[in-house]
């Protein structure tokens, strides 16, 4: 069963999505993008890519992922596999702004290091 507003999966014998209190469905519709040109808004990693995708849905935005998506327990400082995220035309202008703020935030959350910030002068005892 799947939530038809964010996506989620459920279990069977479950009928309403936690988060948006609407009925489930069996199956999600497919994002019919014939005829409508896909932009590409960002080359990632698997990882950011898979943040990515939940990010743009929960947003409203349909979203197709192209190249390799293996999850990684823990993620590479640099990845191997390279992810397009491809979204509508339409929904460019959106979706970029979205990743930025998203990045931002993450950038702004992670603590800086104290030993950048101790004084390496050399001035200690005489």
């Amino acid at each position: 069963m799947f939530c038809p507003t964010c996506g989620s999966e459920y279990l069977e014998g479950i009928s309403r999505c936690a988060e948006c209190d609407v009925e489930l469905v069996a199956e999600l519709p497919t994002p019919d993008h014939s005829g409508q040109p896909l932009k590409l808004v960002r080359v990632c990693g698997a990882t950011d890519a898979e943040m990515i995708q939940e990010l743009l849905k929960n947003n409203g935005i349909d979203v197709v992922l192209q190249g390799e998506r293996t999850a990684l327990t823990l993620p590479a400082a640099g990845e191997l596999t390279e992810v397009r995220v491809w979204v509508q035309e339409t929904d460019v202008a959106k979706a970029e702004q979205l990743i930025q703020a998203f990045f931002e935030s993450a950038d702004a959350a992670i603590p800086s290091d104290p030993d950048d910030d101790q004084d390496t002068g050399g001035g200690g005892p005489a």
